[in-house]
């Protein structure tokens, strides 16, 4: 006996509905198998998380703190699922050629408050650098990822780190 058609693909279904499904197989001289056991598949679909919005620092900040701590409000997910962060500060405001450094909240949770995956929709969350930024401006962005895909990134800020103190004559 050889096998034909192994595949079935049903083009008649609804996002959210469940479907039932049984075969059965027939060979060459015409004869039929019973039915095998009764398996489901629900078709959806998951939809990317909101941007985050970055609260502080604002932009062209200047701080004296070479670990500093990010803050932006945590977005809405329309499935509702919980959330995870992947944060990026770059030294190019293209986010490109300089000295980056990703942060994902999915892989470490260490400086990330609270920690992540937190509730769609709530307050605020933050990330405190573990390491210390050299001085210079520095730029940063945030997504948020829904344990299957990462939404839009928000829109960039720039931070200046200064911890050269003043000179003084005398």
């Amino acid at each position: 006996a050889s096998l034909r058609d192994t595949s079935y693909e049903d083009m008649d279904v609804l996002l959210g509905q469940t479907y039932y499904y049984r075969i059965t197989a027939v060979d060459s001289a015409g004869n039929e198998s019973g039915f095998s056991e009764e398996v489901s598949a629900t078709l959806s679909a998951n939809r990317s998380p909101e941007v985050p919005t970055l609260l502080s620092p604002i932009g062209d900040y200047s701080t004296n703190d070479s670990s500093p701590t990010l803050s932006w409000y945590v977005p809405s997910d329309a499935d509702g699922d919980k959330l995870h962060f992947n944060v990026e500060i770059d030294d190019d405001g293209n986010f490109g050629i300089g000295t980056g450094y990703t942060f994902e909240s999915k892989t470490n949770t260490s400086g990330f408050s609270p920690t992540p995956p937190v509730t769609e929709g709530t307050e605020s969350a933050s990330y405190t650098l573990q390491d210390t930024l050299s001085d210079g401006d520095w730029y940063w962005k945030v997504s948020a990822w829904d344990g299957q895909v990462y939404g839009k990134a928000s829109s960039s800020r720039k931070f200046t780190v200064d911890t050269v103190s003043p000179y003084t004559d005398g």
